[in-house]
């Protein structure tokens, strides 16, 4: 089975396969932690994923994503609508 979610560069979305109802798509935020990494979607509360290292973290949280839309339409839930965004600011000192 195709995955629903793709990992996507910054200005792509990612076209549904035939077939498929739907693309999700959600901003994650990976952290640094105590010898590992951290990750979570401020759209999806509880949705979380650790890993060793940003590639395995990234992979592990697309995972987490993926199960917990799954469960949510399996479910007859709302799939809630990202509303997150990501800028960066520059700060000169």
């Amino acid at each position: 089975m195709t995955s629903r979610l793709a990992h996507c560069e910054a200005g792509q979305t990612p076209k549904a396969a035939e077939g498929e109802v739907g693309v999700y798509r959600f901003l994650i935020v990976v952290e640094r932690a105590d010898g590992n990494f951290s990750a979570y979607s401020p759209d999806l509360p509880g949705c979380v994923a650790t890993g060793k290292t940003r590639d395995q973290v990234t992979r592990n949280m697309h995972k987490a994503i993926e199960m917990h839309v799954r469960g949510l339409v399996e479910d007859k839930l709302p799939v809630p609508k990202p509303h997150a965004f990501a800028e960066y600011v520059a700060v000169l000192t």
